[in-house]
Parts: C-alpha cells; structure tokens; sequence
C-alpha cells in the first residue's frame, strides 16, 4: 500500500484498487466505466464537502479494490450534522440524477441512480447502515 500525507490527512493507495480499477475497464465493452467512476467520485465528494463544512477532521482517505473509505471525526458533531455528513454523498447522486435526466445523459442518470439506491442498502458500512445507526 502506499501512503501520501497530505497535511493531516492520510491518502492511502492499494494495489487492489488499481487491479479493480483495470479489470473494470477492460471489461468495459460499452463505455459506462468513465461513467461510474465519476459518480462515485462525486458521491465521495459530497461527504467530503460536508465535513470540511461542519469542520470535521479528515483522518484518512483509502482508495482499495471495494471502492473508496474516508475516515474522519464524527464523534464531535451533532446527530443532525453527521446525519447530514453520511447522506450527503447519496444526495450529490440523486442531484446528478435528476441533472442528467434533463439533460438526456442516460448512461450517467443510471449510473449515479444505481450508486444512489446501493449506497442507501442497510448493509454493513453502507451510508443506508450508518444513517440507521443515526435513528
């Protein structure tokens, strides 16, 4: 695994998720790779705007072969603010959803609906298990 500090922060890059990463693509016979890719990112991105918003130290972002983790301090907000840190990302796909379904982007609607939908499952660490814990 390598590591990059980047202030306090910890980037961590697997081997598994460059090998997930190129499987994917090469398998990518019709093109929605790019596609979800850029939907995770930007799912990711929204949980990381909400943190930085509500000021919640970012510990680490881990890049490996079942996606991306970020960890951060989410001990010191309040319910309704880590309420909003972990709904935030599935928020960002539902937004980008409905954007692309006006602008007629097909593969990109789906492929931020589906990411939405899976990430909303009460399975595990999935944002849907953790915003129950929330309840």
């Amino acid at each position: 695994m390598l590591e990059i500090k980047l202030c306090n922060t910890a980037l961590r890059l697997d081997f598994s998720f460059f090998a997930v990463m190129a499987l994917f693509f090469f398998f990518d016979e019709h093109g929605t790779g790019a596609s979800a890719l850029c939907a995770c990112l930007c799912h990711e991105l929204g949980h990381l705007i909400m943190m930085c918003a509500f000021g919640a130290p970012l510990r680490s972002i881990t890049l490996y072969g079942a996606g991306i983790r970020i960890s951060s301090e989410l001990e010191h907000l309040t319910r309704g603010r880590k309420t909003a840190v972990l709904a935030a990302g599935c928020t960002v796909n539902l937004a980008l959803s409905l954007a692309s379904y006006l602008c007629g982007n097909m593969q990109f609607l789906a492929a931020n609906a589906v990411l939405c939908v899976f990430n909303l499952l009460p399975l595990g660490e999935l944002d849907g298990a953790l915003l129950l814990r929330q309840a």
